[in-house]
């Protein structure tokens, strides 16, 4: 049986390998100080500081967290996966996008590419505009000459200067093969109609990235058939 590790303010399972892992507060710092650059992107505190919530705090925490030691001997993130079930009004596109923008700017990446995705569109596109609102409205739109990041509404894509790339997708599974996301935002994971679109971002995406991100925050839900690809990864997160 695995022996339980107290990482920090995190608990793991060691791996059965002998992989050395460790708690990573810098990397957990990395993330909080990008949020302290960022504001809230939509409703009545659009423009005010991003101030992280407890549930997403926990979040980074346990995800951004926990360290593996690569062969190389550096540190890489132990896990691929963050899944959270969030009731509706607790800031959830917002986490995302910020996230997002994380992804598409700290992470560490070359060439960082970013997909969102919902059941559809217009989903998807929440997240697209908050993330939009974020840069026009911090440092990551400025200078105005030469910005960091600036969004290009008629593709649904956040550019960086870097070469990064955010953006919006269909959730047609069969255009997505053979991309190389480096994240990836799922939201309302629920509603997708089968998982041929789950398994087509899973299922080896991660082949060219080192540390690939799969990010799901959803809702609940309604599945009383038990038979969705969200009812599947709750089960299977529930368990775990």
């Amino acid at each position: 049986m695995p022996e339980l590790l107290q990482l920090g303010p995190v608990t793991v399972c060691a791996p059965d390998d002998g992989a050395v892992l460790r708690y990573g507060e810098q990397a957990v710092q990395d993330v909080v100080d990008f949020f302290s650059l960022l504001c809230f992107g939509q409703n009545e505190w659009a423009g005010k500081p991003f101030e992280l919530a407890d549930w997403e705090m926990e979040a980074i925490r346990q995800f951004y967290g926990v360290q593996v030691q690569d062969e190389d001997g550096s540190w890489v993130r132990l896990r691929r996966f963050l899944y959270e079930e969030i009731p509706k009004k607790n800031g959830k596109s917002e986490f995302a996008a910020a996230l997002g923008l994380y992804h598409l700017l700290w992470d560490g990446e070359s060439v960082p590419q970013v997909g969102i995705f919902a059941a559809d569109k217009n989903n998807a596109d929440i997240i697209y505009q908050c993330a939009k609102f974020i840069v026009e409205h911090t440092c990551l739109g400025q200078p105005e000459h030469d910005p960091i990041a600036w969004a290009r509404d008629s593709r649904r894509e956040i550019h960086t200067k870097f070469g990064g790339v955010l953006k919006v997708y269909s959730a047609d599974a069969a255009s997505k093969h053979g991309y190389s996301f480096s994240a990836i935002i799922i939201d309302e994971l629920h509603a997708q109609p089968n998982r041929k679109l789950w398994d087509v971002l899973t299922a080896g995406s991660d082949a060219a990235r080192r540390q690939q991100a799969v990010i799901v925050l959803t809702t609940a839900g309604d599945d009383p058939d038990r038979k969705s690809i969200g009812w599947e990864i709750h089960e299977k997160c529930r368990r775990l």
